[in-house]
């Protein structure tokens, strides 16, 4: 690291090809964290935004609001954090219908996003059998 980063002046010459070298990678660096020094905002009313149309069906409308997570924030939907976030986002941006059915769900369900799913694509199904 003090090799590439150093503390004190290196007296790098930017006519010498090595030094020019160490120099760009100096500047590299600089830039690496000046871009990744500051972390990502969350930007929640992006993620509010993500409404279910009614007729978007549950798998489209998660992916969805995975690809918003990953776009407007640092959560991860895969990770712990980023699951609870996925998991309430999904139940309060649903279709009325659906909204309604899973916050009756209890306990373990709650935090299942698989029997969330499962649970929206039954009265979505029954949303659809119910025009017929």
């Amino acid at each position: 690291v003090d090799q590439c980063i150093p503390l004190t002046d290196p007296g790098w010459d930017p006519n010498d090809r090595d030094d020019y070298q160490q120099l760009q990678q100096y500047q590299q660096w600089i830039k690496y964290g000046l871009e990744n020094a500051i972390p990502k905002t969350i930007n929640w009313s992006m993620l509010y935004a993500v409404r279910q149309g009614p007729s978007e069906t549950p798998s489209e409308f998660l992916d969805r609001i995975r690809l918003a997570m990953r776009k407007y924030t640092p959560l991860d939907p895969s990770a712990e954090v980023g699951q609870q976030q996925l998991i309430s986002l999904f139940i309060g941006q649903s279709c009325d219908d659906i909204r309604r059915k899973l916050q009756k769900l209890r306990g373990a369900d709650v935090r299942d996003i698989e029997r969330l799913i499962e649970e929206a694509w039954k009265v979505f199904g029954n949303r659809e059998s119910d025009k017929d």
